[in-house]
C-alpha cells in the first residue's frame, strides 16, 4: 500500500476515497442459503488504507449483522455471518465509513443487494394434500407480519395481530386488500367485534380503483359488491375477465400468482361465477403442471414455487406465498387428481406448445422438460433450468426458434449464468457448458463468450461478443448423454433447429391436450383417464 496522500485528512479527500473504494466491492452470490457465508469482497490490488463499517440489513430495515474493519494489504474481505437462521427475504450489504465519519462530514454509502432463501427445496412429490396444506399454513404463519401471515394464523387457530389487519384496510394495495376481504368472508365471525367493525368500515369506503384494472382489483370490487350489497359494474367486469381467460388463456409476463389468488377467492365465495372460475383455475393449474414458467432469477424466488409445493409437492416455501395460502384456506376447491398426476409423473421427455392471446397480441410458449431440466421459450424470451437454477437472457431475443431440447435466437448479449450454483462448468472458444446434478446445458455463440470478472455481478454474467450474435442452446442429461465430459465432446457443432410453423389457432398442444382457441370444451387426458373443462359462461369440470 502507498503512503496516505498529503491532503488525506480533509473531509473532501476522505469522501473521494470512499467513493473510489466502496463501489468496487462485490458479493460472491446473488442468493445465500443454509451454511453459506455472507462475505463482502474488495479488490486485492487496492492501494489505500480504509476503515469500513458494513451491515447486513433486511428489507424491513432490521440489522442482522455488522462488522467494522480496516482494509489493508492483509484484509480485503469482510465476513458478516452465516446464512443459517436469517429470515428469508431481500437484504442489502450496506458499506459505510466508520460511524464518526458517516454521521459527520462524509455520509456516503453503497448498498449491495442479495437474497436469503432457507428451507428445503423439494423436487419430488411427497405426502398428501392435507400434510402439505398444514406445512403451507404453518410456514406462512411464521412469516410476515403481513395480511397473508395473519390469514394463515387464523386458519391455523393462532392469535392474530390486529394492527396489521387495520393497517392493510387503510391502504389501497389490492394484493393486501384481497386477502383481507377473504378474511372478512371466511373468518369474520371469529374476529373481535370491534376489529370486525373497524375493518368493515374501512373496506366499505374503498373504491378499489387504484391504477388500471387487474385481476386483483376486479375481484376486490366483486367481493366488496357481494359483501356490502353494492350495485355497480363489478359483475359485468368479472364476467368479462373470466370469459377472456377461458377463451384466450393467460399472459406469462403478468403475475400468474395474482391470477391464482383472484380465481381462488371467486371459487370460494361467489355463487354466480364460482363454477366458471373453478374451470379457469383448473385450466391455469394444468398450464402450470406442464411448466410453472416465470422469469424469477431462481425457481426458489418464484411466487409460483409455494403453489407447486402445496399442490404437487415440488417447490419451496418462500415469502411470496399469497396464492398458496389462499389455496390452502379454500374449502370449495380441490385440484383435480389428473392435473396432479401430469405434474408429478411425467412418463417421458415432455414437449409442449401453448399459445395465449391478449387483445390482438399472441404469446407463444414452447417447452421441453426432461427430468429436473427444462428449456422454455415465451414470446422472444427463453430460460433453461437445471434443477432450481436458471440460465436466461436478460433481454428479449430475435428470430427465436425451438425444437424439443434445442433453441436458437439472436439479440441476447447478456446471459445470466450463475457459476456459483453449478456443480461443474466451463467456457471454451465459442461454447459455454454447465452441469447441475444430472442436467446439462450447452450454449454456443458465433462471436464467443466472456464471463464478466469485474463489477458487482462478476462470475454470473456471460456476455456474447456482439448484441446481434447468433446464440444456440442444447439441453442434455446423464440419462440421455452419459457423463458431462461425453456431452461436451459431442457438442462440436451448434445444434440445428428445424422448427415447423405453428398455427395461430392453436391454444394447447401436448401429449395431454390439444385444443384450439374458442373451444368451449377442453379435454385433458392422462393414461386411461380424461377430464373435460367447460369453459363456456357456465363453466364446470367433469372427470
Amino acid at each position: 500500500m502507498t503512503e496516505p496522500r498529503s491532503n488525506a485528512n480533509s473531509a473532501s479527500a476522505r469522501l473521494q476515497k470512499f467513493q473510489r473504494i466502496f463501489p468496487q466491492a462485490w458479493l460472491a452470490r446473488d442468493i445465500y442459503s443454509g451454511c453459506d457465508i455472507i462475505r463482502v469482497d474488495f479488490p486485492p490490488e487496492l492501494d489505500e488504507f480504509c476503515d469500513v463499517h458494513i451491515s447486513m440489513r433486511h428489507q424491513s430495515g432490521r440489522i442482522y449483522a455488522e462488522a467494522n474493519t480496516m482494509l489493508d494489504e492483509d484484509t480485503n474481505s469482510v465476513v458478516l455471518r452465516k446464512t443459517l437462521n436469517a429470515p428469508d427475504g431481500l437484504y442489502y450489504a450496506l458499506i459505510r465509513p466508520k460511524a464518526s465519519e458517516y454521521y459527520g462530514a462524509t455520509p456516503y454509502e453503497v448498498a449491495l443487494p442479495f437474497r436469503v432463501i432457507n428451507g428445503n427445496v423439494s423436487t419430488r412429490h411427497y405426502g398428501d394434500n392435507s400434510c402439505r396444506r398444514e406445512e403451507a399454513l404453518s410456514d406462512a404463519s411464521r412469516r410476515g407480519p403481513d395480511v397473508i401471515s395473519e390469514l394463515a394464523r387464523l386458519a391455523w387457530g393462532m392469535a392474530i395481530r390486529e394492527a396489521i389487519l387495520v393497517k392493510a384496510s387503510e391502504g389501497d394495495e389490492a394484493r393486501r386488500l384481497l386477502p383481507l376481504l377473504f378474511i372478512i368472508f371466511k373468518y369474520g365471525q371469529q374476529l373481535p367485534p370491534g376489529l370486525a367493525a373497524l375493518l368493515n368500515g374501512n373496506l366499505r369506503r374503498h373504491e378499489f380503483n387504484s391504477g388500471s384494472p387487474t385481476p386483483l382489483t376486479i375481484v376486490c370490487r366483486r367481493l366488496a359488491a357481494l359483501l356490502y350489497k353494492r350495485g355497480d359494474r363489478a359483475a359485468a367486469e368479472t364476467r368479462a375477465w373470466l370469459t377472456a381467460r377461458a377463451a384466450d388463456g393467460f399472459d406469462f409476463f403478468a403475475p400468474l400468482a395474482d391470477e391464482l389468488m383472484a380465481l381462488t377467492a371467486l371459487v370460494e365465495f361467489d355463487d354466480e361465477f364460482g363454477e366458471l372460475a373453478a374451470a379457469v383455475l383448473d385450466k391455469l393449474l394444468f398450464t402450470l403442471a406442464l411448466h410453472p414458467t416465470d422469469f424469477a432469477m431462481d425457481v426458489r424466488l418464484s411466487p409460483l414455487s409455494p403453489v407447486t409445493r402445496l399442490l404437487w409437492g415440488a417447490g419451496n416455501w418462500n415469502p411470496s406465498n399469497g396464492a398458496a395460502v389462499l389455496l390452502a384456506c379454500a374449502e370449495s376447491y380441490e385440484i383435480p387428481s389428473l392435473i396432479q398426476a401430469i405434474a408429478i409423473k411425467p412418463k417421458f421427455s415432455l414437449c409442449a406448445i401453448d399459445q395465449h392471446r391478449s387483445g390482438v397480441s399472441l404469446s407463444q410458449r414452447q417447452l421441453y422438460r426432461h427430468g429436473d431440466s427444462s428449456l422454455v421459450s415465451v414470446g422472444q424470451r427463453w430460460l433453461a433450468e437445471l434443477g432450481h437454477v436458471r440460465v436466461f437472457a436478460e433481454s428479449p431475443g430475435q428470430l427465436l426458434k425451438q425444437q424439443e431440447d434445442k433453441l436458437t435466437c439472436q439479440g441476447a448479449q447478456d446471459i445470466y449464468f450463475p457459476t456459483y450454483a453449478f456443480d461443474d462448468w466451463t467456457i471454451a472458444e465459442n461454447w459455454a457448458f454447465a452441469r447441475r446434478a444430472e442436467g446439462y446445458l450447452a450454449l454456443h455463440s458465433e462471436s464467443g463468450f466472456e464471463l464478466l470478472d469485474k463489477g458487482l455481478r462478476r462470475n454470473r454474467i456471460l456476455r456474447t461478443g456482439r448484441a446481434d450474435a447468433r446464440l444456440s442452446l442444447c439441453l442434455g442429461s446423464a440419462e440421455k448423454d452419459g457423463d458431462f465430459e461425453s456431452f461436451m465432446k459431442r457438442c462440436s457443432q451448434p445444434p440445428s433447429v428445424d422448427a415447423p410453423a405453428i398455427s395461430r389457432r392453436l391454444h394447447y398442444s401436448s401429449p395431454y391436450c390439444r385444443a384450439d382457441f374458442k373451444q368451449p370444451l377442453m379435454v385433458i387426458r392422462y393414461d386411461d383417464y380424461a377430464m373435460q373443462l367447460d369453459l363456456s359462461s357456465e363453466g364446470e369440470t367433469a372427470t
